[in-house]
């Protein structure tokens, strides 16, 4: 026996030992006449009976609140996590700014890619919300991206390039942008070949 089911077990019990206690409490062999005793039972047996019914609608009604919890809850969580998610990839498109600041075009450009193609994911995983917020991002990324290979800066120093690279190149394949296949190839002819001073322009 499951224990969700022990209420109503109880309640339907109750509502036959109410049915009987009014039975019996009007049941009278003799002439009829006003029992104020049996009147009494009958109208305590209605009480309870009204009691267990509306018992049973409250743990029916409780179930369902259950049941909208646990859709909210997994609504919340979702909503958190693509937060999180969306938070790391600002974090990497910002730090991808400092770098360019910093002359680092190479770690610049490995941070925007990886940005790229986690706000890839992110929009295959979640759809589009906030009016196309990541979709705005996904622009200003591919484009600071596209500047550093169209001006042919010095990528060879990236250490997050030399050891990622492959997996990078794998991640922006994956991306429906016109300027993404120019970046891969850059990065590609760049990190797999023994001389790594051709596509270069020292700044």
């Amino acid at each position: 026996m499951k224990k969700e089911h022990i209420p109503y077990y109880i309640s339907i019990l109750s509502l036959i030992v109410s049915g009987i206690a009014i039975g019996v409490s009007f049941y009278r062999t003799e002439n009829l006449s006003v029992d104020y005793m049996g009147v009494i039972v009958g109208i305590l047996s209605l009480l309870v009976t009204a009691l267990l019914t509306w018992n049973i609608y409250t743990v029916i009604d409780v179930k369902s609140i259950k049941e909208d919890y646990k859709e909210l809850k997994a609504r919340i969580d979702t909503e958190k996590k693509r937060l999180r998610d969306y938070v790391d990839i600002v974090q990497n498109f910002t730090m991808g700014n400092v770098r360019m600041t910093e002359n680092k075009y190479g770690e610049a450009l490995g941070l925007y890619c990886n940005a790229a193609i986690e706000l890839n994911r992110m929009i295959g995983e979640y759809g589009l919300n906030r009016k196309s917020e990541e979709l705005d991002l996904m622009y200003k990324v591919i484009n600071n991206a596209k500047d550093i290979v169209k001006n042919e800066y010095d990528i060879t120093g990236s250490e997050l390039l030399k050891h990622y690279y492959k997996k990078i190149i794998e991640g922006l394949k994956g991306i429906k942008y016109k300027n993404t296949k120019m970046i891969e190839t850059y990065i590609e002819v760049t990190y797999n070949q023994d001389d790594t001073t051709s596509n270069i322009k020292n700044e």
